[in-house]
Formats: structure tokens, sequence, C-alpha cells
């Protein structure tokens, strides 16, 4: 069985990146399965997966997108009030 890693990068102005990053940072976990690990870096999200095999990797990918894509929303939502 072979492991895979997946680095998912996302540039947005530095403030809305550390709240996107501080947004996603709950998911941040480990398990003997797969283990997620989202950051700030200046005006980038870096968000790191890896799992046991594909199979696990990609349902963690999909939640995390879904994650991230609804967190913009709400910021941009909270930018045009």
């Amino acid at each position: 069985m072979s492991s895979v890693t997946a680095t998912v990068e996302s540039e947005y102005d530095p403030q809305t990146a550390c709240a996107v990053a501080s947004s996603l940072e709950v998911d941040n976990r480990s398990s003997p399965e797969v283990e997620i690990r989202t950051r700030c870096s200046g005006n980038q999200v870096v968000t790191e997966v890896r799992g046991e095999s594909l199979e696990k990797a990609l349902p963690v990918l999909d939640d995390l997108l879904f994650c991230q894509s609804v967190c913009e929303r709400v910021l941009s939502a909270v930018d045009s009030l």
C-alpha cells in the first residue's frame, strides 16, 4: 500500500488568508489513515493532506475545498455589509 500527499495553496490578501486558515484549522487532525494541516503563510493558505491511500485522502480534500469555499462566501458576505 502506498501513501499519498497533496498540497493545496490559495492566495488571498493577508488578512483574509489568516481568517480562512484560522477557520480551517479546526479540521487539523491526525489519525492512522489521514493527516491534515492548514496554516497561513503571508497571503497564502497552505493545506497539506497525507493519507495512507488515495481513497482515504480524496474525501478529506473534497471536504477541505468545500469548507474553504464556505469561508470565502461568508467573508465576502461580511465584506459587503
